[in-house]
């Protein structure tokens, strides 16, 4: 509900313009996000959530390297250091991997 209000307040809504973007909005619910809910609600419920925890700064990292790979980015210092935080980061999470914790 918080988010909601800070959104209708502070920011100013942008609805699609044509009918190639909201194709685009839609196909992004309907076979890329959408369903991407249903593994990580199973995971949630049934996975290791450190594990699960740290696997979600991966994104981040991988598209970098996408974007490196096919040259629309340039390697620099703040992508290395970026780099650097997110993985310190998941391996924060996932630190206790080996502990196992009780329900």
């Amino acid at each position: 509900m918080l988010s909601l209000l800070c959104n209708q307040v502070l920011e100013a809504a942008v609805w699609p313009k044509s009918e190639n973007e909201w194709l685009a909005i839609l196909v992004l619910g309907l076979m890329l996000v959408g369903p991407a809910f249903y593994p990580w609600d199973y995971a949630v419920k049934h996975g290791p959530i450190q594990l699960l925890g740290g696997s979600a700064y991966l994104p981040p990292v991988l598209s970098a390297l996408i974007l490196l790979v096919a040259g629309i980015a340039e390697m620099c210092w703040q992508l290395v250091l970026a780099t650097i935080l997110v993985t310190s980061g998941a391996v924060q999470t996932s630190g206790k991997l080996s502990t196992r914790i009780s329900p």
